[in-house]
Formats: structure tokens, sequence, C-alpha cells
């Protein structure tokens, strides 16, 4: 959650204040950011957590990951 927080954020302050094209300039820069973000989580939770139920785990991060995208496909 806390990448996709950080992305909308980001994403709500540099569209309230540029033209479009910045704002998916930003969108792409800050979808490679969360993205980052995610594998360094990832990475956190391999370290801290090994008996994690890893399944689950990725089923997860992937939907979390395309939340973005399904709340546009809504909106429009």
């Amino acid at each position: 959650m806390l990448p996709n927080f950080l992305f909308a954020l980001k994403l709500m302050a540099a569209s309230a204040s540029r033209a479009s094209i910045a704002t998916a300039a930003t969108f792409i820069i800050y979808e490679f950011l969360k993205l980052a973000l995610t594998l360094i989580l990832l990475a956190v939770a391999i370290v801290l957590y090994a008996d994690l139920s890893w399944p689950s785990m990725l089923l997860s991060m992937a939907i979390t990951l395309q939340v973005n995208f399904l709340a546009l496909a809504k909106r429009t």
C-alpha cells in the first residue's frame, strides 16, 4: 500500500499544477519509482519473514500494483 499511496499523492500534486504532457511524464517516472520501492519492500520481506506464504504474497502484490490502472479504467 505504501508505494501506491506515494504514487497517488505525487501524481495528484503533479496533475494539479502542470500540463497533461508533464503529467504523463510524471506518471511514468513515479510508476517506475513505485515498482522499485515495491521490489525493495519485497527484499525486506524475504530477509525478515522466512516462513512467508509466497503464492499469497505474490498474488496480493500483483493485484495491488494494478489498482491504479483499474481506477483509471473505472473513471473513464
